[in-house]
């Protein structure tokens, strides 16, 4: 399974946010789920989770383009500053 992640700052529109990650995701193979008590990362308490499953090496474009779409787009149409799993991890690493 190829996964990754949208991470955003606590008190974010739950309702607001799924309906900007179903929209994302629609059409495609990708799924998503919310996690609202997401602690791996200070300062980020919600995580969009996005998976495919039984994905073909392809697939890990499409899931990495989605997430940045997704966390673009709840920037732009929600005001909520998110980060992917990957910069935070680089963020982490730099630490």
């Amino acid at each position: 399974m190829a996964d990754t992640g949208v991470y955003l700052p606590s008190g974010t529109d739950m309702s607001a946010v799924k309906s900007v990650a179903a929209r994302i995701v629609k059409d495609t193979r990708i799924l998503y789920s919310i996690d609202d008590e997401a602690y791996e990362y200070p300062e980020y308490n919600v995580a969009v989770d996005l998976h495919i499953k039984d994905y073909a090496p392809a697939d890990r474009d499409l899931l990495m383009n989605r997430a940045v779409e997704l966390r673009d787009s709840l920037k732009s149409e929600l005001g909520v500053q998110g980060k992917l799993e990957n910069e935070l991890t680089e963020q982490d690493l730099k630490l």
